[in-house]
């Protein structure tokens, strides 16, 4: 019943859309050719990305200009972390560590004795750090300076940490026809790991969650699933994927998201990954690492590039905006439930079990309304509100009716 339920909420989810206004991507001058392959911004000014021969650039002012604090080391770098705008990470077989916004470097963690490459990095404070290693885990909690092992298994590469206690790790590879996906979860910070999801068939290239519950997940050679309860359960949303193979993906809503493509192109959703469109048409050399902030999104890839957009700010603030002018309430509700909806719009309530079952429909504009929810039994309820276009709020609802 629980994988019926999961099922139909994703198509649900997913068959609404914004409209699609055309947002711009600027390249911004790297002073570069080293292909650049991660990015991270510690907040809407500084930023940090690194890429080949050691090379780490470093923006001040939202990647208007960008200063060369390298590592000084031949190898390629593939991994970035800044715990602010002193205190920066950088990692290929070694760990680096500046502590003065990248004048200087040390190599820190004794990991370098281990050839192998590391893939992803976070921290979860200035203290506790997690990064992947020759398809390890491993967790530090003295700044970087030494690094247990929480995971030995295969084919992980990325991490996303929703907080400093959920987290998701996940990778795959992909050789002469044989492709391998597992994805782990984590709800202690990263001392524990367990795996939630793997294929015997799929690379797992790229996946974001967006909250908690909400995640999206890009497979090679083809096909996207998402999930809607924090990655326990998996539904193909897509099958016949156009982009090719995505080397990294961000949603900044449910529906609107966007994804790089080995063939240098950005793509974009508006409903949820089922369909996507060309959004910036690039020279054929894959774009490699993708951060959303605050207020802009960035991309790197070979050569130096360097993308920013800052054009989808306002549509999501809009969004924002009017669920935020919505309230139901009491919740948890002994039966009748009251929705306040300051929208100046007709809306589509709709009311599922965990079944999927449709069990109540109304036609809501504005002022207050309340909903009599009585004659069902104790448990968790579903709600949507939509109009034409778009989805505008959904949730649970709670039924715990007294004892008599």
């Amino acid at each position: 019943m629980i994988r019926a339920y999961l099922i139909f909420l994703l198509l649900f989810y997913f068959s609404f859309s914004g409209t699609n206004s055309y947002c711009q991507w600027v390249n911004q001058s790297s002073n570069t050719v080293y292909h650049l392959q991660d990015i991270h911004f510690v907040d809407d000014s500084i930023g940090l990305v690194c890429g080949v021969y050691g090379t780490v650039l470093k923006t001040i002012n939202a990647g208007n200009e960008w200063i060369d604090v390298s590592v000084g080391v031949g190898a390629g770098l593939f991994s970035v972390f800044a715990i602010d705008e002193d205190t920066i990470y950088a990692a290929r077989s070694s760990l680096y560590k500046s502590v003065n916004g990248g004048a200087t470097w040390v190599d820190v963690g004794g990991l370098g004795s281990n050839a192998s490459s590391i893939f992803d990095l976070e921290f979860l404070s200035a203290r506790t750090g997690v990064l992947t290693k020759s398809a390890k885990v491993y967790r530090s909690d003295d700044y970087g300076n030494s690094w247990s092992e929480v995971y030995d298994g295969s084919f992980i590469r990325e991490l996303q940490f929703i907080d400093d206690s959920l987290g998701f790790a996940y990778g795959g590879f992909s050789l002469e026809q044989i492709n391998r996906g597992r994805m782990l979860k984590t709800i202690d910070g990263g001392i524990t790991w367990d795996s939630i999801y793997g294929s015997e068939t799929l690379d797992f290239t790229a996946c974001h969650f967006i909250d908690r519950d909400t995640g999206f997940l890009f497979t090679y050679p083809d096909g996207i699933y998402g999930t809607v309860n924090g990655g326990d359960e998996w539904t193909e949303v897509n099958s016949n994927l156009p982009l090719g193979q995505v080397m990294d993906c961000a949603f900044v809503t449910h529906q609107i998201g966007y994804a790089l493509g080995y063939d240098g192109n950005i793509y974009k959703t508006i409903d949820g990954a089922i369909n996507w469109s060309l959004d910036y048409g690039g020279s054929g050399d894959p774009l490699l690492s993708l951060f959303l902030t605050e207020s802009s999104a960035y991309v790197t890839g070979r050569d130096g590039k360097i993308l920013k957009n800052d054009g989808f700010i306002t549509q999501i603030k809009n969004l924002e905006t009017e669920e935020e002018r919505i309230n139901i309430y009491p919740n948890p509700a002994s039966g009748k439930i009251n929705i306040s909806a300051e929208v100046n719009k007709t809306m589509n309530l709709q009311i599922h079990n965990i079944s999927g079952q449709l069990l109540y429909t109304e036609q809501i504009t504005g002022d207050l309304h309340e909903i009599d929810l009585s004659q069902h039994d104790n448990g968790v309820y579903f709600y949507t509100l939509t109009d034409k276009q778009s989805l505008i709020k959904r949730g649970k609802i709670i039924i715990v009716k007294s004892q008599e």
